[in-house]
């Protein structure tokens, strides 16, 4: 019997990447849980259960993340490599985003246009950007991972609908962003034409005095 379960991939790595990953797995089926309840609960009593959902989700990714850091981290892909580094990194990002689950509604009672169920699936939705960025060594990933989190945060700025200082912040802040990215992503191409890869591990095996992985670092 053939090893090959799926896409080309043994069993040994697809449980690797599901010991390695759960964290982002988590984060995701939470997201696709808050998505789902929007459509079945009544909106009186949506936010009591976002947010204590949300918090479940963070506290288990937290947790789980906290299990991995113990061990020693031995998995890697073209796309993602996980370190104690990153585990570190994604345990800060998960647990801010839990504190700011719970510090929003102190700031937003006060506004009806910021007390809907959208609120949390978009801190989630960040927060499963970040984390993912910590284990990228790929800059295509890199790039998703931080779109993922730029569309949360957008998002978020705007949600005060009414207040005409949130809407223009959030066209600021998307009309900047998309301008970065689109400046990252000509540095991206100069990169892979300096090194032939967008693996940022690429940069180590070309020529010390090769200026096109300069011009690339420099405009990325």
């Amino acid at each position: 019997m053939s090893p090959t379960l799926f896409l080309g991939f043994t069993e040994a790595y697809w449980s690797l990447f599901l010991y390695w990953c759960l964290p982002l797995l988590v984060v995701s089926v939470g997201i696709l849980s808050l998505l789902l309840l929007s459509v079945f609960l009544k909106p009186s009593h949506e936010l009591p259960v976002y947010r204590v959902l949300s918090s479940f989700v963070l506290l288990a990714a937290m947790g789980i993340t906290l299990d991995r850091l113990g061990g020693s981290p031995n998995f890697s892909t073209d796309m993602i490599h996980i370190t104690k580094t990153g585990l570190l990194f994604s345990l800060i990002v998960l647990g801010a985003s839990f504190l700011t689950v719970w510090i929003v509604p102190v700031f937003s009672s006060g506004f009806k246009d910021l007390n809907r169920p959208e609120l949390y699936t978009l801190i989630l939705l960040s927060s499963l950007g970040m984390s993912a960025m910590t284990y990228s060594t790929n800059l295509l990933f890199i790039f998703i991972s931080l779109e993922l989190a730029s569309i949360g945060f957008y998002l978020l700025i705007a949600m005060r609908q009414s207040d005409f200082f949130s809407n223009e912040a959030s066209l600021k802040y998307f009309i900047l962003g998309s301008l970065a990215s689109a400046i990252l992503l000509f540095g991206m191409a100069f990169y892979y034409g300096a090194t032939g890869s967008l693996n940022m591990a690429a940069a180590f095996d070309i020529q010390e005095n090769d200026t096109r992985l300069y011009l690339s670092l420099a405009v990325s």
